[in-house]
């Protein structure tokens, strides 16, 4: 089966297919490269979204770690495809924030001529006022035409990335985006994405739910998989608590460092280790576990 079924959540997921080399030019890496370098160039984003663009350099710097293992085509694609959008988000951010800028800075000139309006005539400060006001409100559309062009962007990302497998659709989640390291509460931006996946189990009440939490093969065995459950049961103590999800629903697993998805000798790939899969039963009934 190929088809996908996405919720708006940002998500990581990864697929795999035959092994060739990769040549040094390969288009899909090219490309991102490109578009990496289109933001990093731009005095506006370096200013304006450092963060986006960090995120498309570390997903780009995976993309070419996998490259460098000689790993499968698909998931170098996948990576580079990722690499390409958050790049292109962050020129989208920084525009975005530039336009939020432009807004205050009419919002202050409209302050200030309220102030000098008392030794002015009347007329002459209101209508100096009207095109502040005109000129924040169109600050404020450029602002929200760019914000539109930020969800699209990333509604394109999130829906490439929750394949359907024989167990059901697979959500998955970089434990960093959940959790600090090496611990097992949520970080307070992770209940968004909670709160986000709550909603979708609401619209669907028959489907169920796993929480699988993995790790990476760095600490004992028996350390690994207790993190993994931890991690699992809070993000269901928080669909449970905070949500009102039945608790029926939702089966938590912790497979320590089984089943990676990458290599662990190298740091990228344990990073891609240590996640937490959500997967949503695509037949209304609970979902067996890995073998």
């Amino acid at each position: 089966m190929s088809r996908s079924f996405a919720i708006p959540i940002l998500v990581l997921a990864l697929a795999g297919s035959g092994c060739a080399s990769i040549p040094e030019d390969y288009p899909p890496l090219a490309n991102a490269r490109s578009d990496y370098r289109a933001a990093a160039t731009n005095p506006q984003v370096v200013e304006l979204a450092p963060l986006e663009l960090k995120k498309a350099e570390r997903t780009l710097q995976r993309a070419e770690a996998l490259q460098n293992e000689n790993a499968d085509a698909d998931r170098i694609d996948h990576q580079a495809y990722l690499a390409s959008q958050r790049a292109r988000i962050a020129q989208e951010m920084a525009a975005r924030r530039a336009a939020e800028y432009a807004i205050e800075q009419a919002d202050a000139m409209r302050k200030d001529i309220l102030l000098q309006a008392r030794n002015r005539e009347v007329q002459t400060a209101a209508s100096e006022v009207r095109a502040a006001r005109a000129q924040a409100a169109a600050a404020e559309m450029r602002s929200e035409a760019l914000e539109a062009r930020v969800q699209q962007l990333q509604g394109a990302l999130e829906q490439a990335q929750m394949p359907e497998t024989d167990r059901g659709y697979v959500l998955t989640l970089g434990a960093e985006v959940l959790f600090d390291f090496d611990q097992a509460d949520l970080k307070p931006g992770a209940k968004l994405l909670i709160a986000k996946i709550a909603d979708f189990l609401r619209e669907e009440p028959s489907r169920y739910i796993a929480i699988e939490g993995f790790t990476d093969n760095v600490g004992s065995d028996a350390y690994n998989r207790s993190l993994s459950e931890r991690r699992a049961r809070a993000v269901e103590d928080a669909l449970v608590a905070a949500h009102g999800i039945d608790p029926s629903r939702i089966e938590t697993r912790g497979y320590g460092e089984a089943y990676p998805v990458a290599t662990n000798a190298t740091p990228a790939g344990r990073q891609l280790n240590r996640r937490v899969e959500i997967v949503l039963a695509s037949d209304g009934r609970p979902i067996v576990g890995r073998p």
